[in-house]
C-alpha cells in the first residue's frame, strides 16, 4: 500500500505595505497587496487601524475651541489667511457654508463661537484668497451667484460686473476664472485689480475657445502658467503683465471625462481624477496614479472633491464596497503610503497656516478633522483586510491549513478561506497567540477584521500541510 508523504509549509505574510490593489488579477497578486480592504494604514508593513476622524476642535488655534454651528448641517468648509496690520498679527480665519446657505466665520486665533457672515450663496462656493489694496480678502463664488468679496472685518460686497464662473485661481496679480453656463471662455480680471471686469485692452478680458477638448472647468496657478482643465483635456495659458500677448496652448487629451472638483496642486505636480482613474500632471507629462485603484472608484457616482494636506493627496468619492447606496462613501489617501478609509465624507478641503498643515472634512453635518484615533466621531470604525489566495506554487495538490500564529495588540478575527470552506478565529490581542484548526483545499487566503481602535497586527503565520504521492 503506497502511502502520500506530507510537506509542511509555513506561509509568512511579513510585509502588507502595498496597500489595498484591484488592477491586477488576484491569482497574480504578491501577498503585501489586499485584494480587498479599508480603514487599515499599512506603510510600515504591518496593519494598523489608525484612520478615524473626529469633529473639528481641539488642536486647531485655541485649545479646546469649538466650530460646531448649532442647528446648521455645514457642507463646506475653507481656510481664510488673513493678517491684521492694526495689531500686528495673524487672524486667520475658517468660513462654514451650511446646508440653509448661509456663511458663518471663525476666528482661528482668538475664543469664540461660530458667527454669521451677511453672505448667502445658492450652492457650495468655491473660493480664492487675494490681497486686495494692502489688505486680505476672501473672494466666494457660484456658477449661478455674483463673486463676493469680504476682509475679514467689514460687510462683504458683490462683484456684480463680474461674469458668472465655474472657478477662479490668482495669477500674477490677476483673478482668472473660467466662465460659467457653456464653459467656453476664460476670464480674466484687470492687473492688480481683481474687482475690474471692465473689458478692454488695458484691463479686463477673456479669451474664448471651442474644440473637441471640451468646455474649461477648472483654472489652477502652476509653474509660471495657468493650466485649464477641461472636460477632456488640459489646456496652458501663458499670462504675463501684458494680455495682448497671452497665449492659449493644449497638451493633454484624456480618454475620459476629468473632474473638476478633484483636480489640486500637489507640490510639483497637479493629480486629478478621470472617469478612468486617477492621474499627475507635472506641467508637460501625465501619468497614471494609484492604478491599482482603478475598479475601486467609482467616479461616476457621488460627488469626488480633493485636497492636499499634510504631503497627501485627499479624495472623497464613490467607492465599491460591495453595498448598495449613493453618495461618497470614501476618504482615499495617496501620499507616503496609500490608504483606503470607507468613511462617508462629503467634502475635503486644506487649512495650510503658518504653524499647522491639515485636512479640514464634511461629514454627518459636522465640520470635522483626519484623526489616529481609529474611530468615526467616537464610535468604532469596522476594519477589514482580505489577502490574495494563494496556492504556494503548487495550484494542483492538496492541502490542510493547520495552525494560524499572528502578533496584535487589540482583538480581531480572522476567517481563514479556501475553495472548499472557511474557519472563523479569534485572538484576544494580547500578543503572539496561535490557532489550530483543519481546513482542506489548494488555495487560502485571510481575512482580518477588527473594530478594535488603534489595533497593530504584524507577521500572521499559515501553517500548511502538502499532500504529495
Amino acid at each position: 500500500m503506497k502511502i502520500p508523504s506530507v510537506r509542511r509549509t509555513v506561509q509568512i505574510f511579513s510585509d502588507f505595505s502595498g496597500g489595498v490593489s484591484g488592477q491586477r488579477e488576484e491569482n497574480l497578486l504578491p501577498q503585501r497587496y489586499a485584494r480587498a480592504g479599508f480603514n487599515f494604514a499599512s506603510g510600515d508593513g504591518a496593519l494598523r487601524g489608525d484612520p478615524g476622524v473626529s469633529a473639528l476642535s481641539a488642536g486647531i488655534g485655541i485649545a479646546d475651541k469649538s466650530f460646531a454651528i448649532a442647528g446648521e448641517s455645514v457642507e463646506g468648509v475653507y481656510y481664510f489667511r488673513r493678517y491684521d496690520h492694526e495689531e500686528d498679527c495673524p487672524d486667520d480665519k475658517l468660513l462654514f457654508y451650511t446646508a440653509s446657505h448661509k456663511i458663518y466665520a471663525s476666528d482661528l486665533c482668538q475664543a469664540g463661537a461660530p458667527y454669521l457672515v451677511d453672505m448667502t450663496f445658492s450652492s457650495r462656493p468655491f473660493g480664492v484668497g487675494y490681497r486686495l489694496n494692502g489688505e486680505d480678502v476672501i473672494i466666494l463664488a457660484t456658477e449661478t451667484d455674483a463673486m463676493t468679496v469680504w476682509d475679514g472685518v467689514n460687510d462683504p460686497y458683490q462683484l456684480t460686473d463680474a461674469p458668472r464662473v465655474s472657478s477662479l485661481c490668482v495669477h500674477y496679480e490677476r483673478l482668472f476664472a473660467t466662465a460659467a453656463g457653456e464653459n467656453t471662455a476664460v476670464w480674466f480680471s484687470d492687473d492688480l485689480n481683481v474687482t475690474n471686469w471692465n473689458v478692454s485692452l488695458d484691463e479686463a478680458g477673456f479669451i474664448e475657445n471651442v474644440d473637441e477638448g471640451g468646455g474649461f472647468l477648472k483654472a489652477v496657478s502652476f509653474l509660471d502658467s495657468v493650466y485649464l482643465f477641461r472636460s477632456y483635456g488640459i489646456s496652458r495659458l501663458t499670462a504675463y503683465a501684458d494680455q495682448t500677448a497671452f497665449r492659449l496652448s493644449r497638451l493633454f487629451v484624456s480618454a475620459g471625462r476629468i473632474l473638476p472638483d478633484t483636480v489640486c496642486v500637489c507640490g510639483d505636480r497637479i493629480n486629478f481624477l478621470t472617469e478612468q482613474g486617477l492621474y499627475s500632471f507635472d506641467g508637460y507629462d501625465t501619468v497614471r496614479l494609484c492604478p491599482q485603484w482603478d475598479r475601486l472608484i467609482l467616479p461616476r457616482e457621488g460627488s469626488p472633491s480633493a485636497a492636499f494636506a499634510e504631503g497627501n493627496y485627499l479624495l472623497c468619492c464613490r467607492a465599491d464596497f460591495g453595498e448598495s447606496g449613493a453618495g461618497n462613501n470614501a476618504l482615499l489617501i495617496a501620499g507616503r503610503e496609500q490608504t483606503v478609509c470607507k468613511m462617508p465624507v462629503d467634502f475635503v478641503a486644506a487649512l495650510s497656516a503658518e504653524s499647522r498643515n491639515m485636512a479640514l472634512l464634511c461629514a454627518e453635518g459636522k465640520a470635522a478633522m483626519l484623526d489616529k484615533s481609529g474611530k468615526w466621531f467616537g464610535q468604532s470604525l469596522e476594519k477589514r483586510w482580505e489577502t490574495p489566495f494563494s496556492d504556494l506554487n503548487r495550484a494542483d495538490a492538496q492541502k490542510v491549513a493547520q495552525l494560524l500564529t499572528l502578533n496584535a495588540d487589540g482583538p480581531c478575527t480572522v476567517t481563514v478561506r479556501s475553495e472548499r470552506g472557511s474557519r472563523t478565529l479569534s485572538f484576544a490581542g494580547t500578543g503572539a497567540e496561535q490557532k489550530r484548526f483543519s481546513l482542506r483545499g489548494t488555495r487560502f487566503s485571510l481575512e482580518i477584521s477588527s473594530e478594535a481602535p488603534n489595533l497593530c497586527l504584524s507577521k500572521p503565520e499559515l501553517t500548511i500541510c502538502t499532500l504529495r504521492d
